[in-house]
């Protein structure tokens, strides 16, 4: 509508000193409505560091979305035509914050040198039993952003897909996806849904090969009930390695009521009193290779 509105940024990967970022590419959360806006893939670099650290566009891809739903429909995974149901989750006056819903909330390096993990906090698969996460490999989304045009994108139809990843992560969608020091993930899972406005339960975070064919992550023991408090839990800061790590998790708390008023954290018209929460937690990340045994099943 001629109307400038934010990228509503929920990943961001870094590979050296350049940084790729992703929009949700959702819908409007409570009526569905389109915002295209969201809809966008960009990367910056940066130079300097601490106080004289400075970001540098690079370039952007405003197609990520309508190449998903095309590679489903026209069977690009060999799975069927709309086997996952992208242009169903997609369409207009779908609202992204349900099972079916479109919302891309996690981004990683993938192992080869163009490739980026995609990760969905909506829909979850299949499409007649919504239970396992998503992760789209898109095997050369960092060369296409890297080679825009000056000022705009490559055309729709240049970003190429590997097979659909179907994770196990007991129900819930993908908030964060990190990979670690030796090429394993750290994924936080969560509610796809937020009920009437109160903060999502339930976020547990796991250690996830890399590996297409191993789809069911390991839960790790990780308190996020005090970043859950707060809101969603988003945001992990920090690489992990193996053994104990002291991480950052950060909330999303937007829709927090902080002040007993009833207006939430992104509403509140003084915005020197909006706030989010950060919160250090201890994490004990296996040893790759390790038998691990938890709730007495290995």
């Amino acid at each position: 509508g001629g109307q400038p509105r934010e990228v509503d940024i929920e990943g961001a990967a870094s590979d050296g000193d350049t940084i790729w970022w992703t929009g949700s590419h959702s819908n409007k959360k409570d009526n569905g409505a389109a915002r295209p806006n969201r809809q966008r893939v960009f990367a910056t670099s940066v130079t300097g560091a601490g106080d004289t650290a400075q970001l540098a566009y690079v370039g952007r891809y405003d197609h990520l979305r309508t190449d998903l739903v095309a590679w489903d429909a026209n069977n690009g995974h060999g799975l069927g035509a709309n086997a996952l149901g992208l242009a169903a989750s997609a369409a207009t006056g779908i609202w992204p914050e349900r099972d079916d819903g479109f919302n891309i909330e996690g981004l990683a390096l993938a192992p080869d040198q163009d490739g980026l993990y995609v990760a969905f906090r909506a829909p979850l698969l299949p499409v007649n039993a919504r239970s396992k996460a998503l992760v789209i490999h898109a095997t050369n989304l960092r060369a296409v952003v890297r080679n825009a045009p000056a000022g705009g994108s490559q055309a729709a139809g240049s970003v190429t897909f590997a097979a659909p990843i179907e994770l196990d992560l007991g129900g819930r969608g993908i908030r964060e996806i990190s990979r670690m020091s030796d090429g394993r993930y750290l994924i936080v899972a969560g509610p796809t849904a937020t009920a009437n406005g109160t903060p999502p339960s339930n976020f547990r975070l796991y250690v996830w090969s890399g590996n297409a064919a191993e789809v069911a992550p390991l839960p790790l023991n990780a308190d996020l009930a005090a970043v859950a408090a707060a809101g969603s839990v988003e945001t992990l800061v920090g690489i992990a390695n193996a053994g104990t790590n002291m991480l950052t998790f950060l909330s999303d708390s937007g829709d927090t009521v902080w002040y007993n008023d009833g207006i939430i954290a992104k509403d509140l018209p003084e915005p020197r009193i909006r706030k989010f929460v950060g919160v250090y937690v201890t994490v004990d990340v296996p040893p790759v290779g390790d038998v691990i045994f938890h709730n007495g099943f290995e």
